[in-house]
């Protein structure tokens, strides 16, 4: 796969569970690049739930003035 391919989104249950097993084999490589895939898909969901609250929040202060 090349640098500039885009993987798809795993959940971050699934990238877990793989922590999980990766940990029990020791694995301390797989580990380090399932933190930062799993530190990379929580900013996004983040990012997308700040986003939606903002969004949320606009009409509700329209409102009020």
């Amino acid at each position: 796969m090349l640098d500039g391919e885009a993987k798809p989104e795993r959940s971050w249950q699934d990238i877990i569970a793989e922590a999980a097993t990766a940990s029990r084999e020791n694995n301390l490589e797989r580990l380090a690049d399932l933190r930062k895939e799993l530190h990379d898909v929580l900013e996004k969901r983040n990012e997308a739930l700040r986003a939606r609250t903002a969004s949320d929040k606009l009409p509700a202060q329209a409102k009020t003035a």
